[in-house]
């Protein structure tokens, strides 16, 4: 037995079922105190009722005054006639002990009543459990398995990308190939992929680069220094196209030119959002 079968007698537990959590135990368990206490007042009220009605009624009746040898001399002709209780006194106090024993007759009733309502909300609320278990057991998704999908497809996801700039060709582009060790989440990005620069912008000196991947192309914009500057700036995300759709986000990146090539390494840092 579960520590609710000592508070309510609808316990689950007593039928062979599932102890229940304590949102339904205590929700019996002030239903049975809510119940017990209106069948007490019920049965209260009843009895008041009934003896008040009946001792009215009892007072509404004409009472002969007779004298001592009056009363006796009427006892001793009608002894002849009907039993000698038949003509006793008004008793009010046999009275109120005959209607306190049919006050008290109807409380087992009053108390069957309550303990079957009782039992009625009981199992309400076990069947209302029960479609609960249901739906949630069923292909039906509820509400809290779409919040965590939708929380788990944009959540964010960070992206590591390491590159090695190659010098510039003889129109003045750049390009280069993505380096192993790049990753996307949990998985690798642009495994053998390459990558190409578009030209400096005047005067924010930005710079679109798309990187050319199995599956995809992904473009991101960041800044290009001064010659002589370090190789340090802001990067985001412009556009994606196949496994990149709709991907969004950015970080920082920095470079370090590499000494009698003219080309060099970058490194890029960040967050995005799928």
């Amino acid at each position: 037995m579960c520590p609710w079968c000592y508070l309510t007698p609808a316990c689950p537990c007593r039928r062979g079922g599932q102890p229940p959590d304590v949102a339904i135990g205590r929700a019996l368990v002030a239903v049975a105190r809510r119940l017990r206490r209106l069948g007490s007042r019920l049965a209260q009220r009843r009895s008041d009722v009934s003896i008040n009605d009946r001792l009215a009624a009892a007072s509404a009746r004409p009472v002969r005054v007779r004298s001592h040898h009056q009363t006796k001399e009427e006892h001793h002709e009608k002894g002849q006639r009907r039993p000698h209780h038949a003509g006793g006194p008004f008793r009010p106090d046999f009275l109120r002990s005959m209607l306190g024993h049919c006050a008290k007759s109807q409380q087992p009733m009053i108390v069957k009543t309550a303990f079957a309502v009782l039992l009625m909300v009981s199992l309400f609320g076990i069947a209302a459990c029960s479609d609960d278990d249901a739906d949630e057991g069923g292909t039906t998704a509820s509400p809290d398995v779409e919040t965590t999908s939708t929380t788990a497809a944009e959540s964010n996801e960070p992206i590591l990308i390491k590159t090695h700039l190659g010098p510039p060709n003889a129109q003045g582009k750049t390009s280069g190939e993505v380096l192993s060790g790049s990753t996307i989440g949990d998985s690798a990005f642009c495994v053998r992929g390459t990558f190409i620069d578009g030209p400096v912008e005047v005067p924010s000196r930005s710079v679109l680069r798309s990187f050319r991947c199995p599956g995809g192309t992904l473009t991101i914009t960041f800044t290009s220094t001064p010659p002589g500057v370090k190789q340090s700036s802001d990067w985001k995300v412009a556009n994606g196209l196949g496994r990149f759709e709709g991907l969004s986000g950015g970080g920082r990146m920095k470079g370090v030119l590499e000494s009698g090539r003219g080309g060099g390494r970058e490194t890029f840092t960040g967050t995005v959002t799928r």
